[in-house]
């Protein structure tokens, strides 16, 4: 099926309610985390599978910026690249759900940096000096961080990525050295009483990213990540979440205005990320 086609296809589905999360969500119940909103529509098994891969990927890309945020705001020591501790944070926060949709939503992320890292093709010198590990490097070590959590529970995923039994033997030490790192500066701010000021933001998306925006409107993920801003970080000063059109695939933190900015590009690149590889015969 044309890509095109197979994303008019899919905003059918959803406009004709079989894609309903909205219907799903229920009011938070304050600090649990796991009974956040978007628990619930990833347990939905009725979920489209592209639909899922997208929301997934989202979710791990809004921890990731909610990292950069905690590092700015709450002034977490770095050490090393900052964009490895917020991908560390965003792998640490889903995977102590402990649910099987989370664990999912990780194999998703994973497997979504492995395709954008095809997708790239050759690499240059800036991808090597550059802010961030490589794509393939970002996508072994949410798996390792998996393993390294639950060794047992993620054996086969190990053998998928094709990581052998001594380095997952090292990936329990990782972890156990990110998630004491984390939860030092996590667990001080957990039980306080105090709320941050959170607010969205959905600006208009046009009729090329509708699909897009629909997906994030109603999956609710905006609402369920910044319920858990407001409760268990700690932070005093106002946050804004606003997703928009920035003209290119990506999501952003700007520390001047303590806001999360999340492209609608970024999902409409996500669908054609997971459409292309399910055309070409790929697994999910």
């Amino acid at each position: 099926m044309p890509e095109r086609v197979l994303k008019l296809f899919v905003a059918f589905v959803v406009s004709l309610g079989f894609f309903s999360p909205l219907a799903l969500a229920k009011p938070s119940s304050g600090k649990e985390k796991s009974q956040s909103e978007i628990s619930e529509i990833l347990a939905d098994r009725t979920l489209d599978k592209t639909v899922r891969f997208v929301i997934n990927n989202t979710l791990y890309t809004l921890y990731h910026e909610v990292g950069h945020l905690l590092v700015d705001k709450q002034q977490w020591p770095v050490l090393g690249r900052e964009e490895d501790v917020a991908d560390n944070f965003a792998t640490y926060i889903l995977l102590t759900q402990k649910r099987r949709a989370f664990e999912q939503a990780l194999k998703d992320a994973a497997l979504g940096w492995r395709l954008e890292g095809e997708a790239r093709g050759a690499r240059t010198a800036d991808d090597f000096y550059g802010e961030h590990s490589l794509d393939l490097q970002r996508a072994y070590q949410i798996v390792c961080m998996m393993v390294g959590e639950d060794r047992r529970t993620f054996a086969a995923t190990a053998v998928e990525w094709g990581i052998d039994r001594r380095r997952q033997s090292g990936c329990k030490d990782d972890y156990e050295q990110i998630s004491r790192s984390l939860e030092q500066l996590i667990s001080p701010n957990r039980d306080k009483n105090s709320q941050a000021e959170v607010t969205i933001n959905y600006e208009r998306a046009g009729a090329r990213l509708a699909l897009a925006y629909k997906t994030l409107r109603e999956s609710r993920l905006l609402e369920s990540v910044a319920d858990d801003i407001r409760n268990n970080y700690g932070l005093t000063v106002p946050v804004l979440i606003t997703a928009t059109v920035c003209d290119e695939p990506n999501a952003f933190y700007d520390s001047q205005s303590s806001e999360i900015i999340v492209c609608y590009e970024l999902l409409d690149d996500y669908f054609d990320m997971i459409n292309a590889h399910l055309e070409a015969g790929g697994g999910n």
